[in-house]
Formats: structure tokens, sequence, C-alpha cells
């Protein structure tokens, strides 16, 4: 509520959107919301789209490192220094472009990261413009784990919609516990009021 200067009533919204896409299968959503909500506000992405991103960071490639490496890149790329200009020049990005997009606010630091990501997946894991790139943006050197990672920014989506679609019936039985829970609660108090 505090980043994105919203109600409860759409926290809550994004919160419960988390859960409905599986975004806590691992238990630590709500504490990955709270550390990394400065991060993804900084990317100009909001509560539902953070959401999103959790859920699929949840397991398999894309993990918590994911988003210590997105923070890294996100900071690199504001920050801008030389070696990461010459980095991104030499993989075919315009970072005056890019820069000129940001401040427009026609694109935002995830969508560079997702372009930066494709990029990279169109070279060959060995070659040097890869290697410059992974330690001058992401701050990591080239192991197959961490371009692995790197790919699956590409492939991301930061719709909440999306995501929850993906977990199917998982979803919506989870969105009517969450309903029934509530019925029960009101019943019960209504009972012993």
């Amino acid at each position: 509520m505090k980043q994105y200067g919203i109600d409860s009533r759409e926290a809550l919204d994004v919160v419960r959107g988390g859960f409905q896409a599986g975004a806590d299968l691992s238990g630590n959503m709500l504490s990955n919301m709270e550390r990394y909500a400065p991060i993804f506000k900084d990317m100009k992405l909001d509560g539902s789209q953070l959401a999103a991103i959790l859920a699929q960071t949840r397991s398999g490639i894309f993990n918590e490192q994911g988003l210590q490496m997105m923070q890294m890149a996100t900071k690199r790329l504001r920050e801008m220094s030389a070696s990461t200009k010459k980095s991104l020049e030499e993989l075919g990005i315009s970072t005056d472009e890019w820069n000129e997009k940001l401040v427009n606010g026609e694109a935002n630091f995830f969508e560079y990261l997702q372009e930066i990501s494709r990029r990279l997946g169109q070279l060959p894991q060995e070659s040097n413009e890869v290697g410059n790139v992974l330690k001058d943006v992401f701050g990591r050197n080239g192991a197959a784990g961490v371009m692995e990672l790197v790919k699956y920014f590409g492939d991301m989506t930061t719709s909440l919609d999306e995501v929850k679609k993906k977990t199917g019936e998982v979803g919506e039985l989870h969105d009517q516990h969450v309903e029934k829970v509530k019925l029960l609660n009101k019943e019960v108090a209504a009972l012993f009021d």
C-alpha cells in the first residue's frame, strides 16, 4: 500500500490475485512482495505485475535469484556506466533510444530487460557480447544457469490474468475457498455477536 499509494481494497485484490496465480506455493509471497515492491515500482511496474512475476518465480528455472538479477540490472541500467553502455551497444541496443523511451514513459525497465534478454538469446552463449552483457548489466559471469535466468526474462508476462489462467482449476478453487471462508466468518460473527 505504501509503495504504490493504493488503498487496502486494491492491495487485497493484488494479494488475492497472487494467491490465485500460485505465487505463494513456497510460502513467501507476502515477504517477497514487501522486499521487492520498491524495485518493481522503480521499474515502473504496479502491484499486480509484481504478483504476476512472483507467481512465475515460485519454482523451475526462474527463482529468487532471478529477482535479484532484475534488481541489479535495473540499477545498472539506471546508472548506465560506460562499460554497460558499450556492452549494450555491441549487442545492437541503442541506449540513447531506450533512455528516451524510459524518460517519455513509452517503456519501462522490465521491457528493457526483456529486449536485452531477447537479443542475448539470438547469440551464441559463448560469445564475448553475451559475456560482457551478463557481467556489465546483470553483474554475473556467464554460467549456464545465469544465462537461462536471463533468457527467461524475455518469456515472462506481467499480466496477472494470464498467469491466473495458467493455474486453471486450482486458481478457481482457491478463489471459491476464499469466498466460502469469508461467508463462514460472516455467519460465525453474526451467530456470536
